[in-house]
């Protein structure tokens, strides 16, 4: 969409592929992102705290995180973690 709007922008993240090596994402989809899918919240939270400071601050962050954490004990650590 913001392709669409003109809007130019970059897309960060130290990582270029999914958690399978071999999978190649569909174009147009940015090969440098952030993404762990299948993660819950807290151990998402522990790989950010290596990885993101290695990364240029971002003028603008999209956060997608909680999904996954139906899986586990749902309490103070997750919550703590999305802070």
């Amino acid at each position: 969409m913001l392709q669409d709007e003109g809007v130019c922008f970059t897309v960060i993240g130290s990582r270029d592929s999914g958690t399978n090596p071999d999978v190649r994402w569909p174009a147009p989809f940015p090969s440098h992102h952030e993404g762990y899918y299948g993660a819950d919240s807290v151990g998402v939270r522990d790989i950010l705290v290596q990885t993101l400071p290695g990364l240029p601050p971002p003028d603008m962050a999209l956060v997608h995180l909680g999904t996954n954490d139906h899986a586990s004990a749902f309490g103070s650590d997750t919550i703590e973690a999305l802070r």
